[in-house]
């Protein structure tokens, strides 16, 4: 059986993190200013953890998805307003895994994110 996770709101942030030694290469384009990228890059590290058992991030090749996209299945329709949502592929422990990234503005004033795994099979 296939198993679909989707992380919200860095959910997992109560779980200790996993060391990270090396820097992360990150290519591609994302809307992430570099705090941004950095918090997500730790939740997608996170996830990686705890369910494939993968300490382990040494790339990341982000694209923005064209605006107006919604993704058919609503488990993965997360935020209000204007919502912007990316591809990342992420190299995790030497095996490329593709996440579904979105960001929106939170009533703060700053950007609430969500990671979508498995990556949804009609997003572009």
């Amino acid at each position: 059986m296939k198993k679909h996770f989707l992380i919200l709101f860095a959910s997992l942030l109560c779980l200790p993190a996993p060391s990270q030694a090396d820097p992360v290469r990150f290519t591609g384009r994302t809307t992430a200013d570099a705090r941004l990228a950095k918090d997500t890059l730790q939740n997608i590290l996170l996830f990686s953890s705890a369910s494939m058992k993968c300490d382990s991030l040494s790339h990341v090749e982000a694209r923005v998805i064209q605006p107006g996209y919604v993704p058919a299945d609503p488990k993965y329709r997360v935020g209000t307003g204007k919502v912007v949502h990316e591809s990342w592929t992420a190299t995790l422990c030497g095996k490329r895994v593709k996440f579904l990234i979105s960001f929106w503005g939170a009533a703060d004033g700053g950007t609430d994110f969500g990671i979508g795994y498995p990556y949804p099979p009609d997003a572009p």
